[in-house]
């Protein structure tokens, strides 16, 4: 009895629980960035292999993903579809922006697991996935980018297939060009960006970035 109550006490002193606790949060951080790196990687490979495949049926393809294409909307070679065809493609590719950003914010320390079920969140996660649409379109100059390999053309945007998603792209496509307009971002104002836009004002954001600067990007943001 004397030994077990001076373990007990020991247990006490040193706190274990809450390092097993730490040590359990550092191992679902661990894992869930893992996941997130596994994602990207695989993603990658198949963007290579696609690109690949494309400049097999196509060796114009490589002009197209460069941007030499003229602007002129490129059907998929692939399936042999026209981009305003590929609208479910288009969702996809949004929606995967909102659940990588709510990886990247749990991993940054921007949210918490509980916050994932606060009403500020239901809004963050979409303006999230906007905003990452936002800094990849920005220095394209026109029409949204949504992947390396998918990009959304003004012409594309007032197709009939699109009338749904309309409103939410156009309004990405007019503030990707209001940031490249008042200057692309440094790598700091793009985390000030992506986090603002997660917390949707529920949280304060830290930054060290000048007012002036701060209210053009605040700008952006609404």
């Amino acid at each position: 009895r004397d030994f077990l109550w001076g373990v007990s006490e020991q247990v006490a002193a040193t706190g274990i629980e809450d390092k097993i606790n730490e040590m359990r949060m550092s191992l679902r951080n661990a894992a869930r960035d893992s996941a997130i790196k596994t994602r990207e990687a695989l993603n990658g490979a198949r963007t290579a292999l696609e690109d690949r495949i494309e400049d097999i049926a196509d060796p114009g393809a490589a002009a197209w993903r460069s941007g030499g294409g003229g602007g002129v909307m490129r059907p998929n070679v692939r399936a042999g579809t026209a981009m305003t065809e590929r609208v479910g493609d288009v969702w996809e590719a949004f929606f995967s922006h909102m659940f990588t950003s709510v990886d990247t914010a749990l991993i940054e320390g921007w949210i918490t697991k509980e916050d994932i079920a606060e009403p500020f969140l239901m809004l963050g996660m979409p303006a999230a996935a906007a905003m990452e649409l936002v800094l990849l379109s920005a220095p394209k100059g026109s029409g949204v980018t949504l992947t390396s390999r998918l990009h959304l053309t003004p012409e594309d945007m007032v197709a009939p297939a699109f009338v749904d998603a309309r409103p939410l792209f156009q309004e990405v496509a007019e503030a990707a060009q209001a940031l490249k307009a008042a200057g692309l971002p440094t790598d700091g104002e793009k985390v000030f960006l992506r986090r603002s836009a997660m917390c949707a004002s529920a949280k304060e954001v830290p930054h060290s970035i000048p007012d002036a600067r701060r209210r053009v990007l605040n700008l952006i943001l609404a």
